[in-house]
Order: structure tokens, then C-alpha cells, then sequence
């Protein structure tokens, strides 16, 4: 990143970013660049899908039943990602913030601990890709008939 920033804009120096690497990175340390004003985005070659995913058994059915629910328990909604930090716990406090309510993360180092607490009824949700959470919801729902 810093060689990118200090590269000229000339249009001959490109370079592939994550996402992480953007929005945690300066917040964990002093770095010389502004990501804000020292980069040019030219296109998108990745996008992320997150999706929240409550346990089965969970009282709230739809997105808003669970903020009316936190609204009503703040911080009791504990839910899981890989990571403080990480793209997805960022955009679950962004979302706290939009709708004035405070929940817990419970943070696992992998995939799996974040999917066994969630499954295991350690945490109320898991926030991870489809790919990860869409096996899970059919293996459910095809126990449910």
C-alpha cells in the first residue's frame, strides 16, 4: 500500500486491494497513506455477500422482529463473525448504529467455532457468506419435514 500511494499517477502502477485492508488497517496503526484520498478506485473485480443467519429455534422471524427485540435487550442479541474488526463486524455495528440498537459479538478465530457456537446455541447468529451458512439452513430445513 505504501509503494501504491507513493507510486506517480501516471495510470501505469495498478494495484488489487481487500476490503480489510482498507478500513482495519489504518485503525490497528499509523500507516502514511490516507485511504480516503490517496487511492482511485477503477473497478470492482470481487464483491462480498454476508448474510446473518439466526439459530432455528430463534423467537425473532424476520429482520425486523430481531431489531425491535434488540431494541427492547440491549446487548443480549450475542452473535458471531471471524474476528473483531473484520468486514463483517464492521457492518454490524454500522448497522447498530443506523437502528439504535446495541448487540455482543462473541468473536472465533475460523468459520467452523463461529458456525459450531451458532449451531450449538452458544450465540444467537452467525454472520458468514452464503457459502458457509446455505448448507447449514438446507440440512435444517430438509429435518423440518
Amino acid at each position: 500500500m505504501n509503494s501504491l500511494a507513493k507510486a506517480k499517477p501516471d495510470g501505469y502502477t495498478l494495484g488489487t486491494v481487500a476490503t480489510s485492508v482498507l478500513l482495519v488497517g489504518p485503525q490497528i496503526r499509523k500507516t502514511s497513506y490516507n485511504t480516503l484520498t490517496d487511492f482511485v478506485d477503477i473497478i470492482a473485480i470481487a464483491k462480498y455477500t454476508f448474510a446473518l443467519a439466526v439459530r432455528s429455534d430463534a423467537p425473532w422471524k424476520t429482520y425486523e422482529e430481531l431489531i425491535e427485540w434488540s431494541k427492547r435487550n440491549p446487548g443480549k442479541f450475542r452473535y458471531t463473525c471471524v474476528g473483531v474488526g473484520v468486514t463483517q463486524h464492521i457492518a454490524m455495528e454500522q448497522i447498530a448504529e443506523r437502528e439504535g440498537v446495541k448487540w455482543t459479538l462473541v468473536p472465533f478465530k475460523t468459520t467452523g467455532e463461529c458456525m459450531t457456537a451458532t449451531l450449538g446455541g452458544h450465540v444467537d447468529a452467525i454472520v458468514q457468506g452464503p457459502i458457509d451458512i446455505v448448507p447449514q439452513v438446507q440440512a435444517i430445513n430438509s429435518k423440518c419435514y
